[in-house]
């Protein structure tokens, strides 16, 4: 919730609009909800990752049947999510001026 609201009001700095806690809450929010759906649903997605190497004389084969950081997808949702509310909010109220 903490990575969605930062990202909110810096988001908000660098489009140099106005932010008020409703919409700063609102960006947690949608961190808060983004995190874990994005991470659950990168480990249900099949994502099938073989690796082959030597070792001396013998050849050693390790397969991954799911994508191996969960976590990177799930934060770049985290911040992703808030970035393109604020951008919306941003362009609405350009429109509404």
């Amino acid at each position: 919730m903490v990575v969605g609201a930062l990202t909110g009001v810096f988001t908000s700095l660098l489009l140099r609009s106005k932010f008020r806690l409703r919409d700063i809450v609102l960006d947690g929010i949608l961190a808060a909800i983004a995190f874990p759906l994005a991470f659950e649903g990168v480990l249900r997605i099949p994502w099938r990752n073989t690796v082959t190497y030597r070792v001396g004389s013998t050849l050693v084969t390790s397969t991954s049947y799911h994508f191996q950081y969960p976590h990177v997808v799930a934060y770049a949702f985290a911040i992703l999510l808030p970035v393109w509310h604020e951008l919306y909010r941003s362009k609405n109220k350009v429109r509404s001026v």
